[in-house]
């Protein structure tokens, strides 16, 4: 795993259209990378509504614990649409992470949308109202929430939080944006990128670069990052700063 902090990561007084600009050039780097079958072709399903079609419930806001929301990418594979695995090393690395710390393990939510490329903006849009309300909600109760996305999952996580919806802690995998910049209703932005391979383009091209607070080279393949537990554990690390430190007021969100 490589660290390197990111020299834009510091000047997040940028314009609402700019990062809206930058967000829709993601939107054409996950296009390119569902092209070249760079997607998750490890395939996993959601245990949690959400997307095109399906039905969204929100979750219960806990009051003594973190809440992580998790946005996985789509599926190549149409067959493995419909027999798929759920997460494992992720969810149980991070509670390992904070049962070492001797601290309340995060309620992890799973939230499912179709997954396939076509319906990429549409389950945007619906995660974006997902996440807009369940951060009101927690702010009424003067928690924040956190939220994981990998590949197409990182930019519908990117484009709510550039969109004004606040975040404690957010962490992209995988993610497909081009040198974008820190949205100012984040608290903590890690990037988790992989340029191990010729096939994860968009790692090796640009991962390093994103405005983040941290950029990380997972050096692992882009189906696998699920399963690396240098991923879960320096999220496990976020999350919790993001407990003790952040408030509903802390970040200055952008008008949607």
């Amino acid at each position: 795993m490589v660290r390197t902090a990111s020299a834009q990561a510091i000047s997040v007084a940028t314009r609402p259209w700019l990062i809206r600009a930058a967000a829709n050039v993601a939107v054409f780097g996950v296009l390119v990378a569902a092209i070249a079958g760079v997607g998750a072709t490890t395939a996993y399903r959601h245990a949690f509504g959400g997307g095109t079609g399906i039905a969204n419930p929100l979750p219960a806001i806990p009051s003594d614990r973190p809440l992580l929301v998790v946005v996985r990418g789509w599926l190549v594979d149409p067959e493995s649409r419909r027999t798929t695995e759920p997460l494992f090393v992720f969810p149980a690395t991070v509670d390992a992470a904070f049962a070492e710390r001797g601290e309340p393990t995060p309620v992890i939510v799973n939230y499912e949308w179709s997954r396939v490329p076509r319906d990429l903006m549409a389950s945007s849009a619906a995660f974006v109202s997902f996440a807009r309300e369940l951060t009101a909600r927690a702010a009424a109760k003067g928690r924040c929430v956190d939220f994981v996305g990998h590949s197409a999952g990182a930019l519908m996580v990117y484009l709510a939080a550039s969109d004004g919806v606040p975040m404690g802690f957010m962490g992209t995998i995988g993610w497909p944006g081009v040198g974008s910049r820190k949205p100012p209703s984040v608290a903590v932005w890690d990037n988790f990128y992989s340029s191990a391979t010729l096939g994860d383009l968009p790692g090796r091209l640009w991962g390093s670069r994103a405005g983040a607070d941290a950029n990380i080279d997972l050096t692992t393949t882009h189906a696998d990052m699920w399963r690396s537990k240098d991923l879960a554990r320096t999220a496990a690390a976020g999350i919790a700063d993001a407990w003790s430190t952040c408030t509903p007021s802390s970040p200055s969100s952008i008008a949607p």
